[in-house]
C-alpha cells in the first residue's frame, strides 16, 4: 500500500509465509512487515524514515553425521515395523537388524520417532531502519544526515528425547542458544552537483562515517532427564549439566569517504573515490601499546565513450 501526496509519501506492506519441509516436522515461517515514510517539511528540508522488521522460525534436522535423523532413516532395515501397539507413544523401538551402539537392551532407534519428536529450532528477529534528514543549502550543494541500526537476535533451541540417536545413551539431551547483534550507523554527507558551460559536469561526495557494532552470545545444555515433557524448557532438571559458553566483541569504525565525478561533452569520464578507514578496536604492538592502522582505497577511472565504441582505463 502506498500513497502522499504533494509534500509526503508513504509505502507499507508485509508479507507472511510457511513453507513445509519435503522432510516431515521440518519447515521454514517468515513473517516481514515494512515501512517507508517521506516528507517535505520545508521547501529545503526533507525527512524520512525506512523500516523493516522480520521474524523466521525455522524446523530443521538433526545434525550428527550417519547417526542424524535422516541418516539413520536411511539406514533403516525396511523389515522392522515402525509402529506398534506394546508402547506407549506407538512406535516400535525393538530392532533385532541394529548391531550400533545406538541400543539399550532391546531398544533401539526408531527413525520416524527420532524425527517427529526431536526439536530443532532456530528464531530470527530482526530489525534493520534509518533516519534521515536532507537539506538543500543551494541548488547545488546537499547535505545529508542519516542514522541507521541493524538489530538481530537469533535463539536457538535443541532437544532430543531418550528415544532419539542423539538422546538415546543420555537418557535426552536439551540445549538452547542465543546471540544478539547490534549495528549502529551515523553518516554526514555533503554533495556538490553542477554542470556548466554545457560541456562540463561536476559532482562531489564527502562525508564522515562512523559505525559501533557488538555482538555477545551464550549456550547451555543439559542431559538425563527424568520428566521429558518441558523438553529443553527445564534444563535445570536434568541430572547432568554441560559447562556453558559465553563470548562477545565490540568494534569501532569510522571513514572519512569521497568521490570526484567530472564528464567532458558526456563522452570523456573521470571518477575517483576514496576511503580512507580508521578502526577504533587497535591492535596491540609487542609493548602493549596501541598502534592505529590506516586504510586508503582510491580508484581513478577514465572512459572516452562514442556511438559504437567505448574504452576505460583504471589505476
Amino acid at each position: 500500500m502506498n500513497g502522499g501526496s504533494e509534500d509526503y509519501r508513504y509505502l507499507l506492506s508485509g508479507s507472511y509465509s510457511d513453507q513445509e519441509g519435503i522432510i516431515r516436522n521440518t519447515g521454514l515461517t517468515r513473517t516481514i512487515g515494512r515501512v517507508n515514510l517521506d516528507k517535505d517539511v520545508f521547501k529545503n528540508l526533507n525527512v524520512g524514515t525506512n523500516l523493516t522488521v522480520g521474524r523466521t522460525v525455522q524446523q530443521g534436522l538433526t545434525n550428527q553425521g550417519s547417526n542424524s535423523t535422516f541418516g539413520y532413516a536411511l539406514r533403516q532395515s525396511p523389515l522392522v515395523p515402525i509402529y506398534s501397539n506394546n508402547t506407549d507413544d506407538g512406535f516400535n523401538y525393538y530392532n533385532p537388524f541394529d548391531a550400533s551402539d545406538l541400543r539399550i537392551g532391546d531398544s533401539s532407534v526408531n527413525p520416524l520417532s527420532d524425527l517427529l519428536n526431536s526439536i530443532v529450532e532456530t528464531k530470527n528477529i530482526s530489525v534493520i531502519g534509518n533516519v534521515y534528514a536532507q537539506y538543500t543549502i543551494i541548488p547545488q550543494l546537499v547535505a545529508k544526515i542519516n542514522a541507521g541500526v541493524n538489530l538481530n537476535h537469533v535463539t536457538q533451541n535443541y532437544y532430543a528425547p531418550s528415544t532419539s540417536a542423539k538422546g538415546l545413551l543420555v537418557n535426552g539431551y536439551g540445549a538452547i542458544g542465543n546471540k544478539d547483534y547490534t549495528s549502529n550507523l551515523l553518516e554526514f554527507t555533503l554533495n556538490y552537483k553542477d554542470r556548466f558551460a554545457d560541456i562540463h559536469s561536476l559532482e562531489v561526495l564527502a562525508g564522515y562515517t562512523t559505525q559501533h557494532t557488538e555482538w555477545e552470545y551464550a549456550a547451555a545444555g543439559a542431559s538425563g532427564f527424568n520428566n521429558e515433557a518441558l523438553t529443553y524448557h527445564s534444563l535445570q532438571s536434568a541430572s547432568q549439566g554441560y559447562t556453558p559458553i559465553s563470548g562477545g566483541a565490540v568494534s569501532n569504525l569510522n571513514s572519512v569517504l569521497g568521490r570526484v565525478n567530472y564528464s567532458l561533452l558526456e563522452r570523456y569520464n573521470l571518477t575517483h573515490p576514496f576511503v580512507p578507514t580508521v578502526p577504533r578496536d587497535f591492535p596491540k604492538d609487542t609493548n602493549g601499546d596501541i598502534s592505529p592502522r590506516w586504510a586508503y582505497r582510491g580508484i581513478l577511472t577514465v572512459s572516452h565513450s562514442l556511438a559504437k565504441t567505448s574504452s576505460a582505463t583504471s589505476s
